[in-house]
């Protein structure tokens, strides 16, 4: 009976040396692993015991071969979600993610692989009929050892003491749950099972008091003008895509004639703090590099002074790493992708079609103040993509594959913006309709960027480059004169854009928030930037703007002038260039020790 154990423990050390090597985890996630796949193994083999002793050869063949075979396959199912999760959208992919997209699972598929949903079912049945032959010929060895023993023969120290160890156990790992997130995240069955809120970057979740006392303290002010606040943050947007005249397709022509207007700031040169969602959303909306439930968000400051606060989001922000918990209370009207369809609403949580629906529905602006923060998925790579906006080909890939066509992802993100951009003018359109951009703050911008290639990446949470992290910034006043661009920053980061929306409405800047309004003059000449295993800055110097990334996995460090190499061709590090990298390194060494306790070069 200890055969089966032993293989799966064998083979699971394989998979789990693999995840390390590929996925850059830390090697000691294989002895929590290897100790909590012991006891499910356990308890089958208890069950085996009793099941063998109770029924006839026959049966006891076939319920061992069935009871094997499904344990087989869910481990599958953990492992390949892991993985997929992982090493596509850079997060895990746990239980509460797959049934909330549980009748989603054929369009998900086609996203990510040349598999279709068809062939994926007939692979399952091959796979299973294998494993249930080898489980049946394994059943009889797990019979034939397990007849050999005697009831009484179990009523032994030994056995109790490993009986005492399998009741006891999910005690001993609800305590060992305190482990640093990192590695809590690095586990696929604790991934799987679990899915409390998690930052996706940082080692550990700061306590947020001193936001929490400037929350409580920031006064109520009645002397303002309450102008609408809209802000839209476009899912995995990459800055190059949008009013490129370089760029032979013109994919977004709305776009495009908004950064035109008098009342319109396009910022240039600006980035995210990261390439995952999680920490470019909180970086948005908590003009902070740190993540807590305690941060001072833009709609806790504007709920404070009488604003209607809106969410209407497309995807599942409810069970992707808790975000609707980490938005907090201070919301009057919250809806994603993932409650409308519960409802039967929309079919799908990543259609964009959802916030032009619910904005439908919305009343006309009666002169209470809004905020809507509108999220949108449409360049995001497993959102849905309507066939009339498939106009280059060819547009598909497989997203498991080691030589993805750069060609095919391409025309894939071009038509996705394509969609974007009229998804947006509707969305505009009925915004105007409803009077709500008469007097009005409307921001777009994005969570991060996607990588198409560039570097050997793919989509994003990768790293720092450019195509991750460069991202554009369209900020529309109803007034003019509120666009002051006299002070227009070199450089910046989402962390200026709360600080700049506050700013134009005339109040106080919270003093917890570590951006600045881009409407004044730049006081921050040094952008930071984290993802996995990339420490990265960007700063001024001579007045042109630099790159520094450390890979903290590999120990390179790479420095770029972005200004005159945007692709990131040549590594300025070694050379004369009077570059002040020791003092950029204890830059970095202060700012990330700080924020995640990672080394970087003296």
């Amino acid at each position: 009976m200890f055969r089966f154990i032993y293989w799966n423990l064998i083979l699971s050390t394989i998979v789990i040396t693999f995840f390390c090597y590929d996925l850059n985890l830390t090697i000691k996630v294989l002895p929590l692993h290897l100790s909590i796949l012991i006891y499910p193994l356990l308890i089958l083999n208890f069950c085996f015991f009793f099941t063998i002793k109770t029924f006839n050869n026959w049966v006891n063949k076939i319920s061992i071969s069935l009871i094997t075979t499904s344990y087989c396959l869910f481990i599958i199912l953990v492992y390949s979600s892991y993985y997929i999760g992982i090493s596509t959208w850079g997060s895990t992919l746990n239980i509460y993610l797959i049934y909330s997209f549980y009748d989603e699972l054929e369009e998900l598929i086609h996203s990510t692989t040349y598999i279709n949903y068809d062939k994926l079912v007939f692979y399952i049945l091959v796979i299973s009929c294998n494993l249930f032959l080898i489980n049946y010929f394994l059943a009889q060895k797990i019979i034939s050892s397990i007849n050999g023993i005697k009831i009484s023969n179990l009523i032994s120290k030994k056995n109790i003491f490993v009986l005492s160890i399998i009741i006891i156990y999910p005690i001993l790992i609800k305590i060992s749950y305190n482990l640093k997130f990192d590695l809590k995240k690095s586990e696929p069955f604790i991934s799987f099972f679990f899915n409390e809120f998690i930052p996706q970057n940082k080692e550990k979740l700061f306590s947020g008091v001193e936001n929490k006392v400037a929350k409580e303290k920031y006064p109520v002010i009645d002397n303002f003008n309450k102008k609408n606040v809209i802000l839209i943050i476009v899912d995995a947007l990459r800055s190059d895509k949008i009013n490129n005249s370089e760029y032979e397709r013109k994919l977004s022509p709305f776009l495009d004639s908004l950064t035109k207007l008098e009342n319109v700031h396009h910022v240039k040169n600006y980035y995210s703090t990261s390439s995952s969602s999680f920490q470019g959303i909180s970086s948005i909306l908590s003009s902070s590099y740190k993540i807590s439930l305690n941060n001072f968000f833009l709609h806790d400051l504007l709920k404070k002074q009488g604003y209607h606060i809106n969410f209407i989001l497309s995807g599942d922000h409810t069970n992707w790493y808790s975000l609707k918990d980490f938005y907090g209370e201070n919301i009057d009207f919250f809806v994603d992708g993932y409650l409308s369809k519960k409802s039967n609403q929309v079919k799908n949580a990543n259609n964009d079609k959802l916030i032009i629906k619910e904005l439908n529905e919305i009343s006309d602006y009666n002169n209470e103040p809004k905020f809507f923060y509108l999220h949108m998925m449409s360049t995001h790579e497993s959102s849905t993509l309507e066939e009339k906006y498939k106009i280059y080909k060819p547009d598909d890939y497989n997203v498991f594959s080691d030589n993805i066509s750069p060609q095919s992802l391409t025309n894939n993100y071009d038509n996705r913006i394509i969609q974007l951009d009229n998804y947006l003018k509707e969305i505009i359109r009925i915004l105007e309709n409803k009077n709500y951009l008469e007097n009005s703050i409307l921001v777009i911008t994005s969570d991060h960027g996607q990588s198409l290639g560039e570097k050997g990446y793919y989509f994003h949470t990768n790293s720092t480059y450019l195509s991750e992290v460069s991202i554009p910034l369209i900020i529309f006043s109803s007034e003019s004169k509120s666009m002051n661009k006299k002070n227009e920053h070199k450089i910046s980061n989402q962390l200026d854009v709360s600080p700049t929306i506050i700013d134009m409405l005339g109040i106080e800047i919270p003093y917890v928030w570590d951006g600045s309004s881009l409407l004044r003059p730049q006081t921050n000449d040094f952008l930071f930037i984290q993802e996995k295993e990339f420490f990265s800055c960007i700063w001024l110097h001579e007045d042109e703007s630099y790159q520094y990334i450390f890979n903290n996995f590999t120990k390179k460090e790479e420095v770029y002038n972005i200004d005159l190499d945007i692709e990131l061709k040549t590594n300025v590090l070694n050379e004369k260039n009077n570059l002040p990298i020791n003092y950029i390194r204890s830059r970095m060494k202060d700012h990330f020790f700080e924020i995640s306790n990672k080394s970087i070069p003296n």
